[in-house]
């Protein structure tokens, strides 16, 4: 069922709605007081004191960011580096020996679903 409305858009079902909505509501009276305690402790303060505490913060996201980049980006050479090293190995045929009965010779789809299935131990 396409739940579409007269502009096109499709809307979410009442019980995914009803879901999420939940969740919403849940993580909302957890964070809010907290949230609330600090607006108020900002807006009681002075306003260079304000303005000062909005640019650390600033600052602190930004070193953040980058930090969260670069680990990143050590993470997706590392995953590079190990899957050039797999493809290695499976094309030299070093993997043929291990994998040689999980690995189909043919390309249809039941012959690879027979093939895993008596590669299982029962």
């Amino acid at each position: 069922m396409d739940t579409r409305d007269t502009i096109g858009v499709k809307r979410m079902s009442f019980s995914s709605f009803v879901f999420a909505a939940g969740i919403i509501e849940t993580i909302e009276t957890f964070v809010e007081p907290y949230i609330t305690q600090g607006i108020d402790l900002l807006t009681g303060l002075a306003v260079w004191l304000q303005a000062a505490i909005l640019v650390g913060a600033a600052i602190l996201i930004l070193i953040g960011l980058f930090t969260f980049i670069k680990k990143t980006y050590k993470m997706i050479l590392v995953l590079a580096v190990i899957g050039a090293i797999g493809y290695f190995l499976y094309t030299s045929g070093t993997l043929d020996g291990i994998l040689g009965g999980l690995i189909p010779t043919t390309t249809t789809t039941a012959s690879f679903w027979v093939h895993i299935l008596r590669a299982l131990p029962f």
